[in-house]
């Protein structure tokens, strides 16, 4: 019964990353190509704009990499994969009512910055809670499908994010990509480690 009980709970738990890593690739996405298209139609005279937007994700990942993975390693996996996705909502919550301000370069330049502070610590997280959460006769199996999910979010993506633009705007984007992160929290809120007993009672 314990094993069934485990295999059911690896199972779910296999349904619940997938539905957490897409709808979080898929808001990385949408957000990296709506800002892009924002910053380029606000400074098409100055393209050296959008090089410092770029490059700030690359900084601060080369910077903080490091660091993400030794958090990781630490323990508390499941509450800081919440934090970071919870994080991911507000900061594009936040950047969404900049998009016509005269601020749009910097609000969308330090929120590109700290959403690559944030993966830095979500990335190496994620990939470490894995074996707690799903069995390991079946993480292979995990791996593969969700590999082949981002590959294919990563084609379809930037086709949604256009989509948004024409049909909602960039400030209406930024909040379904918020609302992306925050469906991403939900449901590693309902994910279980594989070690933990269930509750029972005993009679005195």
């Amino acid at each position: 019964k314990r094993g069934l009980l485990s295999m059911n709970r690896s199972r779910r738990n296999e349904l619940l990353l997938y539905f957490g890593t897409w709808t979080s690739k898929i808001g990385d996405i949408v957000f990296d190509y709506v800002n892009n298209v924002v910053l380029v139609q606000a400074f098409n005279s100055s393209p050296w704009v959008v090089a410092i937007y770029q490059s700030s994700q690359t900084i601060v990942n080369v910077l903080f990499n490091f660091i993400g993975g030794a958090i990781a390693d630490s323990g508390k996996r499941k509450k800081i994969l919440i934090i970071t996705d919870l994080l991911s909502a507000f900061i594009c919550f936040m950047a969404s009512f900049f998009v016509d301000s005269k601020f749009v370069a910097f609000a969308l330049i330090m929120a590109n910055a700290i959403l690559a502070l944030i993966f830095s610590f979500s990335s190496p997280t994620f990939r470490s809670i894995i074996k707690d959460m799903v069995d390991k006769n079946r993480i292979s199996h995990y791996n593969s499908i969700a590999n082949a999910g981002k590959e294919l979010i990563g084609m379809v993506a930037p086709a949604i994010g256009l989509v948004l633009l024409d049909f909602v705007g960039a400030r209406i984007a930024l909040l379904i990509n918020a609302a992306t992160f925050a469906i991403s929290a939900f449901s590693e809120c309902l994910m279980k480690e594989l070690d933990i007993e269930e509750p029972h009672f005993k009679w005195k």
